[in-house]
């Protein structure tokens, strides 16, 4: 049996800007490559999508997407069959579900919305585009071999280690057995205000592979009974330095062995740091031209993320870099950030430790209101601290009379 394993899309990101294709056109690719390789099976590792609440038009082009393994067999033939189900009925997938190339996906911390309401990867399981796990296990037969999938969608990852522990999942004997989950694993870390509580040490064993979305590079790690894949992404919304050095791929999981097969369609990323000692505005510029100037003209625009470190000479602000001319002038040949987050004068060089701590605290806004409500909810009479992030969804996405209804009903009598 062959499965394609596909990381974060993060459908609709970066609608704002020139790339607002790129999400779909890498995905696409993704799923074709996949079709390209004869796949019986498709994982999806979470993130599908960038919002939780995708508009219509991100909706219409990921369910053609999503159709495409449809297409694979005539008149909508079906190889796979469900075996056992655990953590869902049967009921709730479409039977449209298992036609041609079967789909099967969990949600990320982007697509998660609050007990009740329905994620968009539900959505793409009442549409019979694929089948969604949030926590429980799939076995299929599939071409006389049968496979399980034991899934488990995102929490909040203060309660991922907890949730991982209740699941408790097991291998099905004389199945090809993969777990799949989406949380921030700590040797793997790239925020510091994450805080998981997940290590490889905590990851069940006896699986032929262990699979996790989230983190935006891929990587395999065999070893103490683990074979464990970062599935990586099809798109770059950070521009690290590791996904400059590892383009994006899908994964082909056959007869214990991966192999990765890469996009054609990503943009190139090159990522360059460059440290400045009481430096004066114009030769820094004078660099920073000159680096850019190095960069290759490709046919599709590059993304370019410069990173600038150190002092600038007494006398002298960030702000008369002016770096904006520049950032004009290579407009046409490559998508540019320039990071001046981690560049301050002599005078301000005292603030450095702060702003630093600050930048290492990448947590969504969202994030922090959650963050910001447990605080102050912990000192008021709410009955139930687990319903914090129900409540914060619901203030979101229904507006301040709902949270009020669901406030009320929730303090202490």
């Amino acid at each position: 049996m062959k499965i394609a394993i596909i990381g974060d899309m993060h459908l609709g990101a970066f609608q704002a800007d020139e790339r607002r294709e790129d999400s779909f056109i890498q995905a696409r690719e993704a799923i074709e490559l996949a079709l390209k390789e004869n796949a019986d099976l498709i994982l999806l590792a979470g993130d599908i999508f960038d919002t939780r609440v995708p508009t219509q038009d991100i909706l219409a082009k990921a369910m053609e997407i999503f159709h495409l393994p449809k297409k694979k067999y005539p008149l909508l033939k079906q190889e796979a069959e469900i075996e056992s189900l655990h953590g869902k009925s049967e009921k709730e997938i479409p039977r449209s579900s298992l036609f041609g190339i079967p789909i099967v996906a969990i949600h990320g911390n982007h697509d998660r919305r609050g007990k009740g309401l329905t994620n968009p990867v539900e959505l793409l399981e009442k549409a019979g585009l694929l089948i969604h796990l949030n926590v429980g296990t799939i076995v299929l037969s599939l071409k006389g071999e049968k496979i399980a999938i034991h899934g488990m969608s995102y929490v909040p990852e203060k309660y991922a280690r907890e949730v991982l522990q209740k699941l408790n999942p097991i291998p099905v004997k004389g199945a090809t057995n993969i777990f799949m989950f989406h949380q921030a694993v700590g040797q793997y870390l790239y925020s510091d205000e994450e805080h998981p509580t997940l290590m490889l040490e905590d990851l069940p064993r006896g699986f032929n592979l262990v699979v996790d979305g989230h983190i935006h590079w891929s990587d395999n790690y065999k070893g103490d009974g683990l074979n464990f894949l970062l599935a990586g992404s099809t798109i770059s919304t950070q521009m690290r330095r590791i996904e400059a050095e590892r383009p994006k791929a899908i994964h082909i999981f056959e007869n214990g062995k991966l192999r990765q097969k890469k996009l054609e369609t990503q943009r190139e990323l090159f990522y360059e740091t460059l440290t400045f000692n009481e430096i004066e505005p114009d030769p820094l510029r004078k660099k920073v031209s000159e680096v850019l100037s190095k960069i290759p003209e490709k046919n599709k625009k590059p993304l370019v993320r410069l990173v600038l470190k150190g002092t600038i000479k007494h006398g002298f602000e960030a702000a008369d870099l002016n770096l904006h001319k520049i950032e004009e002038e290579f407009r046409d040949r490559c998508i540019l950030h320039i990071g001046r987050e981690k560049l301050f004068s002599k005078e301000t060089a005292g603030t450095r430790e702060i702003l630093e701590e600050l930048l290492k605290k990448q947590i969504s806004i969202e994030e922090r209101g959650v963050q910001i409500l447990q605080k102050n909810l912990a000192e008021s009479d709410f009955k139930d601290l687990t319903k914090i992030e129900e409540f914060f969804n619901t203030l979101i996405e229904n507006g301040t009379d709902s949270a009020y209804k669901f406030l009320r009903g929730n303090l202490k009598k």
